[in-house]
């Protein structure tokens, strides 16, 4: 008899045969005790169940995590370049960031302009990072100079109501 096709093949299903398994031992361990240890043992059996049931939690979302893309890095070509207008680049501290570009492992200028975008709505640095995949060094330089046009372009606009 080939049993390969009838046993689960994806976690949730082993999972499930091993609840049913241990809820099998735990009937068989309470049918087996003494009267008078009934309740000890049922209690033990919870417990067991309790933290199976959690530890079984736990590696199944560390499972899936491990599965899941972390961040998205966006293409280098392909860009929706009329997001980089001069109103929307203005304050993109070019001169900063050139010497950053030179290596060998530099985003391309499609890259950074979309981080400056992001930087400008207020994503920090770490989120750039993380999405973007640019260096903390770049990310943290755009952040900055984002937080000053922010501050300037407020400033200016507090002018204009007076």
């Amino acid at each position: 008899m080939d049993l390969a096709g009838h046993l689960p093949r994806t976690a949730e299903g082993a999972v499930a045969l091993g609840g049913a398994l241990f809820a099998l031992i735990g009937w068989v361990a309470l049918g087996l005790s003494p009267a008078r240890d009934r309740f000890v043992v049922g209690g033990v059996v919870l417990a067991l169940a309790v933290a199976l049931l959690a530890a079984v939690t736990v590696w199944l979302h560390l499972r899936q995590r491990a599965e899941e893309p972390h961040g998205r890095p966006l293409p280098t070509e392909g860009v929706d370049e009329t997001w980089f207008t001069p109103e929307t680049l203005r304050g993109f501290p070019a001169q900063t960031i050139d010497p950053m570009t030179h290596r060998p492992d530099a985003p391309g200028r499609n890259s950074l302009y979309t981080a400056w975008i992001c930087a400008t709505h207020g994503c920090d640095a770490g989120w750039i990072v993380h999405h973007l995949g640019l260096s903390e060094e770049v990310a943290r330089t755009l952040v900055d100079a984002a937080a000053r046009q922010r501050e300037k372009c407020h400033a200016e606009e507090q002018r204009r109501q007076e």
